[in-house]
C-alpha cells in the first residue's frame, strides 16, 4: 500500500475538526483494494497467509474482536449497548492510519513495526504488488472504526441552523426592499408636481400691515391654484390666503381633499370650486342634512367624489352647467340649516336661472351680485334672517319671473324701479317691514299673477291694477292703507283672491269688484273691515266672503 520501498508506519487519530484527517484516509482508502474493504479480515485472509477455499463476497462486518478504547473511534449505537464481541456493525466506516515515522529506522531496522501493529510487513515481501496484497500481509496498521454519530449530527445540525438564520436574514432583507419600492411608488404616482407660478407682487407698498392672518399654500398645487383663481377674478387673493375664511377652507379642499383632483384647467373647475365654497359659508359642517360623508342623504352629499352635478339640490344642463341651486324646505319637512352669508364668488355661476334657499337662516343683506346673473329667472329665498332693502340691481334682471323673500327682516321703501321688471309674475314681500307708499308702476307689470304685500307698513293710498289682467292674487291686508277702495275698470277678470282687511279703508266695496262675485264668480275670497258696528267698509255678505273686524 505504500509506495516507498521501506515500510513506514504512519499513524494520525481522528479529532473532531481536523479536514487533514479526513483527506489522508480518503487517500489510503482510495489505495485499498475492494475485497479489503468490503469484506472481513479473516474470510480474505487466514492466519497461515493462505488463501481460503471460498472466495465470496463476504458482508460489510468484520469478524473478530475490535480493541476497545475509551477514546476517540468507540463504537457506539444499539450494536455498542448490546456488548456482543463478535460482529460489529459498521455505519458508517472510517480509516484510521496509525503513521508515525520512525526517524531512526534507517539505523535500527528492527524498530521499522510500531508496537500496536498487528500484521507486520516481512522484509521479502513484495511491496505495491497483488502478491503481497493477495498474501495476506499488510503493509501497515489499518483499522477500521465508527465515526463518532453524536459530532457528526452536532456538526450537521449546526450547518442546517446557520444556513435557515441566513436564508431569514435575506428573505427579511428583500421583504423590506419589496415594501420600500411598493411606497416610493405609490407615492410618486400620487403626487402631481404642476408647474409651480410665482406671485406677482405689488409695486404699491401698503401703509399698513395686514391685519387678516394668513397662511402659505400648503402645496405647489395649492399655490397654482389660488393664483388661478385670483387672476380670473374669482376669489380676491386676500379671501383665498386667510385661513379662517370659506374661500381658504374650499381652496384647501378641492385642492388637497376632493377625490376628483380637478386642474384649472378644467371646464368645470370653477364651479366645483364655488360650490364648495357655498358649503363652507353656509356652514355646510352643521347642515340638518346633505352635509359631507351624511350617509342618509336622498343623493350624493355635497363634497362628495362625483361630479358637482350629482350632489344633493344641484340641477344641471346638458353642458354640465349648473342652472339651479335648490336647498330649501321646497317638498321637505324639515330646514337644511343653512347659516351665513352667500358669497359673492356665486357671480361666477353664468348659467343660473333658480336659487331655492327657503327656511334657512342666512343672514345680511340681499346681495347686489344677484343683479349679475343675467338668467336667473327665480329668486327664493323666504323665511331667513336678510336685512336692509331689495337692491335695485334686481330690478334689471330682463328674465326674473318670481321674487320670493317673505319673512325676512327686509324694510325701506319699495322703489319704482320695480316696474322695469316687464317678465316678472310672482311678488311675494309679507311678513317684512317695508313702508311708505307703494309706487305706482304696476300698471306697466302686465305679467303679474300674484301680488303679496300683506303685514308690512305699507301706506298710502291702494296702487291702481288697471293693466293686470293676469292678476289672480293680490294680499294688501294688514298694512297702513287709507282711502277708498278703487273701482275695477275690468283689469282684474282673472282674480280669485282679494284681501283688504287689517287697513284703514273707509267706504263702500266698488260694485264693479261684487260683480266678479255676483256674476262672473271668479273671485273666491274677499275680505274687509266690514265686521264693526258701524262698519269701516260697507260690504254686504253677498259680495265679502269674509268681514273682518279692525
Amino acid at each position: 500500500l505504500i509506495s516507498k520501498a521501506r515500510a513506514r508506519t504512519f499513524k494520525k487519530s481522528i479529532t473532531p475538526g481536523a479536514v487533514a484527517e479526513d483527506n489522508a484516509a480518503e487517500s489510503l482508502s482510495s489505495q485499498i483494494p475492494p475485497s479489503l474493504t468490503s469484506a472481513s479480515a479473516e474470510d480474505n485472509f487466514n492466519k497461515d497467509g493462505e488463501e481460503p477455499a471460498n472466495n465470496e463476497e463476504s458482508t460489510t462486518s468484520l469478524r473478530g474482536t475490535l480493541p476497545q478504547k475509551s477514546g476517540r473511534g468507540n463504537v457506539e449505537g444499539p450494536e455498542a449497548r448490546d456488548g456482543s464481541t463478535g460482529d460489529v456493525a459498521i455505519a458508517p466506516l472510517s480509516l484510521r492510519v496509525s503513521s508515525q515515522i520512525d526517524e531512526e529506522d534507517n539505523e535500527n531496522p528492527d524498530t521499522a513495526a510500531h508496537s500496536n501493529t498487528t500484521n507486520a510487513l516481512p522484509p521479502h515481501s513484495p511491496i505495491g504488488t497483488d502478491e503481497g496484497i493477495n498474501g495476506g500481509v499488510l503493509p501497515a496498521e489499518v483499522v477500521i472504526e465508527p465515526i463518532d454519530v453524536q459530532i457528526a449530527d452536532d456538526v450537521d445540525k449546526d450547518i442546517k441552523q446557520r444556513a435557515r438564520v441566513k436564508i431569514w436574514f435575506y428573505i427579511g432583507i428583500f421583504s423590506v426592499v419589496v415594501v420600500v419600492v411598493v411606497v416610493v411608488m405609490i407615492v410618486a404616482i400620487r403626487m402631481k408636481t404642476p408647474e409651480l407660478i410665482t406671485p406677482q407682487l405689488s409695486s404699491v407698498p401698503s401703509n399698513m400691515p395686514s391685519m387678516i392672518p394668513s397662511i402659505a399654500p400648503s402645496t405647489a398645487r395649492t399655490a397654482v391654484l389660488q393664483n388661478f383663481l385670483s387672476d380670473e377674478n374669482v376669489s380676491d387673493i386676500t379671501s383665498l390666503q386667510d385661513r379662517t375664511s370659506p374661500q381658504n377652507k374650499a381652496l384647501v379642499w378641492i385642492s388637497d381633499e376632493d377625490g376628483m383632483q380637478r386642474d384649472a384647467n378644467d371646464q368645470n373647475f370653477i364651479q366645483r370650486f364655488v360650490l364648495s365654497l357655498f358649503y363652507y359659508a353656509t356652514n355646510g359642517e352643521n347642515w340638518s342634512s346633505c352635509y359631507k360623508e351624511d350617509m342618509h342623504c336622498t343623493s350624493s352629499p355635497f363634497l362628495s367624489d362625483v361630479h358637482e352635478c350629482d350632489w344633493f339640490g344641484i340641477w344641471c344642463n346638458n353642458a354640465r352647467e349648473i342652472v339651479s341651486i335648490r336647498i330649501g324646505t321646497g317638498g321637505h319637512v324639515n330646514s337644511f340649516n343653512l347659516d351665513g352669508t352667500l358669497p359673492r364668488e356665486m357671480t361666477a355661476l353664468t348659467s343660473l336661472e333658480w336659487v331655492d334657499f327657503n327656511s334657512n337662516k342666512l343672514k345680511g343683506e340681499i346681495p347686489v351680485w344677484l343683479g349679475e346673473l343675467t338668467n336667473l329667472g327665480m329668486i327664493e329665498m323666504y323665511d331667513n334672517e336678510f336685512e336692509g332693502t331689495l337692491p335695485d340691481s334686481l330690478f334689471g334682471l330682463p328674465n326674473l319671473k318670481t321674487i320670493s323673500l317673505r319673512s325676512n327682516r327686509l324694510g325701506g321703501t319699495l322703489s319704482a324701479k320695480i316696474g322695469q321688471l316687464s317678465n316678472l309674475e310672482s311678488l311675494y314681500l309679507q311678513h317684512n317691514m317695508f313702508y311708505r307708499t307703494l309706487p305706482n308702476v304696476f300698471l306697466s307689470m302686465q305679467n303679474l299673477k300674484e301680488v303679496a304685500f300683506h303685514n308690512n307698513t305699507f301706506s298710502g293710498s291702494i296702487p291702481m291694477f288697471e293693466r293686470s289682467t293676469k292678476l289672480k292674487l293680490l294680499k294688501l291686508n294688514d298694512n297702513l292703507f287709507t282711502g277708498t277702495i278703487p273701482e275695477n275698470n275690468g283689469s282684474f277678470v282673472s282674480l280669485s283672491k282679494l284681501h283688504l282687511h287689517g287697513n284703514g279703508l273707509t267706504g263702500t266695496m266698488p260694485e264693479s269688484i261684487c260683480r266678479l262675485r255676483t256674476q262672473y264668480q271668479t273671485l273666491r275670497e274677499l275680505t274687509a273691515d266690514c265686521g264693526d258696528s258701524p262698519p269701516e267698509v260697507n260690504c254686504s255678505s253677498l259680495c265679502c266672503t269674509q268681514c273682518m273686524i279692525d
